[in-house]
């Protein structure tokens, strides 16, 4: 738990997170621990993981709110997965702008990033086909963002046949539409992940931002 000025920090800046991101109390705690926990972060350091979020609501359709439930559904998993809060951010942007409700969006980013990294032996074939690879050199598993722009790299090259059997050996069959929602959105011109990315790499403006908005609803 938190003590003293450390759990005045928390609760501080859960009231500015719902403030800012239009939401309850107890879910703007809820999420401000969650991402303090997976992340290692308090004081400024997440102050700037907030503002993220909020500089992502400012350039897509995804909400802080949105954000939020990716962060606590999804987190974890994508932290283990080497997939940092901009990049899962920038997924659920994706997903949300392709009209996939957060909760289902969250959920299927979870299973995706779990089971990227757990090469099928439906995938292995295409995989090996395309020289696609889900381990480094030394052995070691790739992170799960670098796979999935592998992927998109080759993904005009696959046929109908393989894009089904890689949505659904990579999601599943409830989560396959997650996955090549992600595909599609990798490989457009106007993609909504690079240009999350892309709003997210001034981390100074994102907090100035941050703080100006919320000093306005205070």
């Amino acid at each position: 738990g938190y003590e003293g000025p450390g759990a005045i920090d928390m609760l501080t800046q859960s009231l500015e997170f719902a403030t800012t991101g239009g939401m309850g109390l107890e879910e703007a705690m809820s999420g401000v621990v969650a991402i303090s926990k997976i992340y290692g972060v308090e004081g400024n350091k997440l102050k700037e993981v907030l503002a993220s979020l909020n500089t992502v609501e400012n350039a897509t359709g995804a909400s802080m709110q949105d954000l939020n439930i990716a962060i606590q559904e999804a987190g974890s998993v994508a932290k283990t997965s080497g997939v940092d809060v901009n990049e899962l951010s920038a997924m659920m942007a994706a997903l949300r702008e392709r009209a996939i409700p957060a909760g289902e969006a969250a959920n299927g980013l979870k299973t995706i990033f779990t089971r990227l990294r757990s090469e099928t032996d439906e995938a292995r074939a295409i995989y090996e086909k395309y020289g696609i690879t889900v381990q480094e050199g030394n052995g070691q598993l790739k992170e799960a963002d670098e796979i999935l722009m592998d992927l998109a790299e080759v993904w005009p090259k696959l046929t109908d046949v393989e894009r089904e059997e890689l949505a659904q050996a990579n999601a599943g069959v409830y989560q396959k539409n997650k996955f090549l929602s992600l595909m599609d959105d990798l490989n457009s011109e106007t993609s909504t992940y690079a240009k999350t990315l892309d709003a997210l790499g001034d981390s100074e403006s994102g907090v100035a931002d941050y703080t100006n908005e919320m000093n306005i609803f205070l």
